[in-house]
């Protein structure tokens, strides 16, 4: 329900992904033919909790394996594994593993 999925977006394996998510380009504003963009990257055991954006402006975004990115986030940059990120822009707040 409502979820958008870029076509440059290679998802892993056991990722979780809850109605509301958009994986795309932080600059729509721009032609895709000017665009940095490169692709977003989900490894595996991610959970993308409902509504959370995951959007790239240049080169590929990655959320490492195990991440979580929660509920309405804006996630804007890369991750580190089993890091959890929430807020508007998201940022990190604690490990999955503490």
């Amino acid at each position: 329900f409502g979820t958008v999925v870029h076509s440059k977006t290679r998802i892993g394996n056991r990722v979780k992904l809850y109605p509301g998510v958009t994986l795309g380009r932080a600059d729509i504003y721009r032609p895709a033919a000017e665009s940095k963009f490169e692709g977003i990257v989900i490894e595996d055991d991610v959970i993308l909790s409902p509504g959370c954006k995951v959007l790239c402006k240049a080169g590929v975004l990655r959320v490492g394996r195990g991440s979580v990115i929660g509920a309405n986030a804006v996630l804007l940059e890369s991750t580190g594994e089993n890091e959890i990120w929430v807020g508007n822009p998201a940022r990190c707040v604690g490990r999955r593993d503490d």
